[in-house]
C-alpha cells in the first residue's frame, strides 16, 4: 500500500514539473514573438501600440464577465505612466497568459469579493513606454459607450454611457473636425452603427465585437459595403463610386455574434464570417439591418440626405477632376500649376500635386497642408526630363 501512494506521490510531483516547464516554454515563445500576439510595440503614442492591447486583453475577458451579469463596475488605475491596477467584483478574472508572458510583474489577489489585477509591462519588451492618459481614457470610454450600463472608475473619474455609437461620435465631434449632417443612429438587437461625414477627408472607424473594441475586421468590411452600396443604389443617377461615398466618413459599428474568432497575427481583427457557427453571413446580416433601417431613415430625413448628397458629391467632383489631371503630361501639369499660383487657386494646385504622385513623379515629399502651396513653385525641363520644385531637382520616373 505504502508503495502505491509513493508511486502516485511521484507522479503527481512529475506532472507538476512537466506542466511548469511546459508553461515556461510557452511564456519563453510569446516574450521572443510579440507582435504574434499584440501586434506593434511601439512606445505608447498610438493607440494600437502593444501595451494597450494587453489593456484590451484584459478588458476582453472583463467586458464577457459584465455582459454575464457579475458585475457593472470596475476601477482601474495606472501608476507613474506603466504600473496597471485593476480592481473587479469576482473571484475571477480569467486568463490572461499574455498579459503575465510580457509582464515584468504580475499578480492577481483576491479578497474573497473582488479580483484585483497588477501588471507593468515589461521594459525590456516594451522600450521606453508610456501609457498616455488621453489614449486610455479614450479607451475606456470607448468600452462603457458599447456596453450600456457598464461603470468603470479611471483614476477617480467615474465613467459611463447612455446612448451607445450615439455618444461615442458626438463626443469626438465636440472636440475634432466639423461634420456635415447630423449623426445618423441606427440600433438593431445585435448590431448598432453611427455615421455621419466630416469636412476633411480622411475616413475615421470604431469597431466593436460583443462589446470589446476592435481595429477591424469582417464587420466593419462589411459595414463599408453595405453602406456603398445601398448610397449607389439609392441615388444610382448621382455615378458615385465607393471611394466618393466613403470619403470623410466617421462611423462606428457594435455587432453582437456567438463565438467569434480573431486574426491571431493581429489581435483584435475579427476573423469570423458568419453571425454564429451555422447562423447567416456577417456581411449579409449587415447589409440587411443597413438595408431596412438606413433607407427607412433617408426617406424620412429629407435635409439630411441633401447634406449627405451634397458632402458625396464634392468627393466624386474632386475625383473627376483628378482624372482629368492625371491624364495630361507633365508639361501640361506644371503649365496649369503656374498659371493657377498666379490666380491663388489653391484647391487645384492639391490636386496637380496628387496627379504628380499618381504619375509617380517625385515633386516633393509634400506634406498635406494647402498653407504650403503658395510657397511652391514649378517648372519642367522637357530636355533633360527633370522636375523643379521648391529649389529642389527630381526626374521624372513615370514610366517605371
Amino acid at each position: 500500500m505504502s508503495y502505491i501512494v509513493l508511486n502516485l506521490q511521484r507522479k503527481v510531483v512529475y506532472l507538476r514539473e512537466t506542466v511548469k516547464s511546459l508553461m515556461e516554454e510557452r511564456t519563453e515563445y510569446i516574450r521572443k514573438r510579440p507582435g504574434m500576439y499584440i501586434g506593434r510595440l511601439g512606445s505608447g503614442a498610438n493607440e494600437q501600440d502593444g501595451i494597450y492591447n494587453l489593456l484590451k486583453i484584459v478588458f476582453y475577458s472583463l467586458i464577457r464577465q459584465f455582459r454575464e451579469g457579475i458585475s457593472d463596475e470596475l476601477t482601474i488605475s495606472i501608476h507613474d505612466g506603466r504600473n496597471v491596477k485593476i480592481s473587479y467584483p469576482s473571484t475571477e478574472i480569467g486568463y490572461m497568459e499574455i498579459v503575465q508572458a510580457l509582464s515584468s510583474s504580475f499578480e492577481i489577489a483576491d479578497d474573497g469579493y473582488r479580483a484585483i489585477l497588477s501588471f507593468t509591462p515589461d521594459e525590456a519588451i516594451f522600450d521606453y513606454y508610456q501609457y498616455q492618459e488621453h489614449i486610455v481614457f479614450r479607451l475606456l470610454r470607448s468600452y462603457c459607450h458599447a456596453n450600456k450600463g457598464l461603470v468603470i472608475i479611471y483614476d477617480g473619474t467615474k465613467l459611463t454611457a447612455h446612448n451607445g455609437m450615439l455618444d461615442l461620435l458626438k463626443e469626438k465631434m465636440s472636440y475634432e473636425n466639423e461634420y456635415c449632417y447630423p449623426v445618423i443612429h441606427l440600433k438593431g438587437n445585435d448590431i448598432e452603427v453611427a455615421l455621419t461625414h466630416e469636412m476633411s477627408d480622411i475616413e475615421y472607424y470604431h469597431s466593436f465585437v460583443n462589446g470589446v473594441k476592435t481595429v477591424g475586421g469582417t464587420h466593419l468590411t462589411a459595414f463599408k459595403s453595405a453602406f456603398a452600396r445601398i448610397i449607389s443604389e439609392l441615388y444610382a443617377d448621382s455615378d458615385f463610386m465607393e471611394e466618393d461615398i466613403l470619403k470623410g466618413i466617421s462611423a462606428a459599428i457594435s455587432i453582437d455574434i456567438t463565438e467569434p474568432l480573431y486574426e491571431q497575427a493581429n489581435y483584435g481583427v475579427l476573423a469570423s464570417t458568419k453571425v454564429s457557427p451555422d447562423g447567416q453571413d456577417i456581411k449579409d446580416a449587415v447589409y440587411d439591418f443597413m438595408n431596412s433601417t438606413l433607407t427607412g431613415y433617408l426617406n424620412t430625413n429629407p435635409e439630411v440626405v441633401r447634406q449627405l448628397l451634397e458632402r458625396i458629391s464634392k468627393s466624386r467632383d474632386y475625383r473627376l477632376q483628378l482624372q482629368k489631371y492625371i491624364s495630361l503630361s507633365p508639361e501640361e501639369l506644371v503649365d496649369i500649376w503656374n498659371e493657377t499660383i498666379i490666380s491663388g487657386t489653391t484647391g487645384t494646385l492639391w490636386k496637380i500635386v496628387e496627379a504628380f504622385l499618381a504619375k509617380k513623379i517625385r515633386t516633393i515629399e509634400i506634406q498635406r497642408s494647402r498653407a504650403i502651396f503658395e510657397r511652391l513653385r514649378i517648372s519642367y525641363d522637357k530636355e533633360n526630363n527633370i522636375i523643379h520644385c521648391a529649389g529642389r531637382h527630381f526626374f521624372d520616373t513615370s514610366d517605371e
